[in-house]
């Protein structure tokens, strides 16, 4: 998934949508500010914050396309939440979903969470919710008490192939629309701006510390 998702999708805290959706009804809002509930793994919006303390020499053009970027990035942020919440799952089930589904393994609950950056909570109660759905079932992992093996049931395999092999194939058919050369494209300049961002973010803290 374009990890957005996050995927996706590292962890940070975020706006609150204007038009809350409601979860299905065997889910319960997990009231922690880093619960799923309250975050959808938008990383660039925190641009919008720092313009303010750009500085003052820094190129327009710069600044115009990077709030343009994170307009494009939270737009296919919300295709993917809208997605979710049409098929009745909360952000953090789907992509545990997704997981199981792409990575053809099973993993542990630590193992998610590391995973997709989120607290041991966030994972846990997504899990509770698709375990009492029968959707996964949680088994003991040999000489590991804390932590469960996370494993599809034969009704977790019907929510799969209904939900999450659909969000495959749609991504698969977008990304084959572009040329190859927009595929290259795309992959070499968002690799450089990733690069970029950890240099910075990086510079930052060391200035911080010093």
């Amino acid at each position: 998934m374009a990890a957005s998702r996050r995927r996706d999708g590292s962890a940070t805290q975020v706006e609150r949508r204007s038009d809350p959706v409601t979860p299905a009804s065997d889910e319960v809002i997990d009231n922690n500010p880093n619960s799923d509930y309250n975050q959808n793994i938008r990383i660039p919006i925190i641009c919008f914050k720092r313009r303010r303390t750009m500085d003052k020499d820094m190129n327009r053009d710069v600044i115009d396309s990077l709030e343009a970027f994170d307009r494009l990035y939270r737009k296919m942020d919300d295709i993917y939440h809208i997605y979710t919440r049409s098929c009745g799952f909360s952000d953090m089930a789907l992509w545990l979903l997704y997981s199981l589904y792409k990575d053809g393994r099973v993993y542990t609950q630590r193992e998610l969470c590391a995973l997709w950056h989120s607290p041991p909570q966030t994972v846990n109660s997504a899990l509770k919710s698709l375990e009492r759905r029968e959707i996964i079932r949680l088994e003991p992992v040999p000489g590991n008490k804390k932590s469960k093996a996370v494993v599809l049931t034969a009704q977790g395999n019907d929510a799969v192939q209904r939900v999450v092999v659909p969000l495959v194939r749609a991504e698969q058919a977008a990304f084959g629309k572009l040329t190859e050369e927009e595929r290259k494209v795309l992959l070499r300049v968002t690799e450089k701006y990733i690069s970029g961002l950890q240099e910075e973010l990086g510079r930052d803290k060391a200035v911080s510390r010093g």
